[in-house]
């Protein structure tokens, strides 16, 4: 997957939404599409948090078990969860290069905003903050959006490129091995490092986008304790 191919993609998203916005009410004011933004940000990032917390649970779980030399690896409930975890991972990654116009998506997100970008301005985000934090506010615009009045087209496609490349195969993994079984090719390997970036990638972009969108950080949950479900039994057979 390439820049051109990330471009492509956005042309017929693009003339998609045209489409779209033909047949139904959007926003007129900028207002409107900050909210409609800030709505579907909202669950996009509640979604990567699930996604990024399943997986730090799934990886404690699987430490547990490779440090264990009593355990048979290839045991099959090992890799029945195993499975579970990959697909379930997989089908969550998917989710967020969504390009169905009903769904709520970073992809429809960060593209929606490179169209309308001139609906948030320098001005408007660093007025949401108290008068003294402005200049700090002025400062972070300026590095992470560029200088002028709107944020800088350029780093807008960049983020969503990167969204892309990171779920591109994960996609195709999904289209065609997931959702369906392929009839004439081979299923595609996918690894816990292509999947922990795509994560990566996913959580990042949804803390970038808050940060533009609500002018706040999102605060980090900590997650319970739940290994100790490990040092229990779970067969109890009575002796005698």
């Amino acid at each position: 997957m390439s820049s051109s191919d990330c471009h492509q993609h956005y042309k017929k998203w693009q003339k998609r939404h045209e489409d779209e916005k033909k047949r139904g009410n959007w926003p007129t004011t900028q207002d409107g599409w900050v909210d409609r933004w800030r709505e579907a940000l909202n669950v996009i990032a509640n979604e990567a948090d699930k996604l990024r917390e399943d997986r730090d649970i799934y990886n404690t779980y699987r430490r547990i078990v490779l440090n264990n030399p009593r355990l048979d690896k290839r045991n099959e409930f090992l890799v029945l969860v195993e499975d579970m975890y990959i697909s379930h991972a997989l089908i969550g990654i998917r989710k967020f290069d969504d390009r169905d116009p009903q769904s709520h998506s970073m992809y429809n997100l960060i593209a929606e905003i490179i169209i309308h970008h001139d609906q948030i301005t320098k001005s408007w985000f660093v007025g949401q903050y108290d008068p003294e934090l402005r200049q700090n506010a002025e400062k972070n615009y300026d590095r992470d959006w560029g200088s002028g009045p709107q944020p800088d087209k350029e780093k807008l496609r960049d983020d969503l490129c990167s969204l892309v490349i990171s779920c591109s195969k994960i996609r195709e993994i999904c289209n065609k091995y997931i959702a369906h079984i392929d009839r004439e090719q081979p299923r595609l390997g996918v690894t816990y490092s292509e999947i922990d970036k795509a994560i990566d990638v996913i959580y990042g972009l949804s803390e970038r986008y808050y940060l533009l969108l609500f002018a706040e950080s999102r605060s980090s949950i900590s997650m319970p304790a739940f290994t100790n479900i490990f040092d229990i039994p779970w067969n109890h057979k009575k002796v005698g």
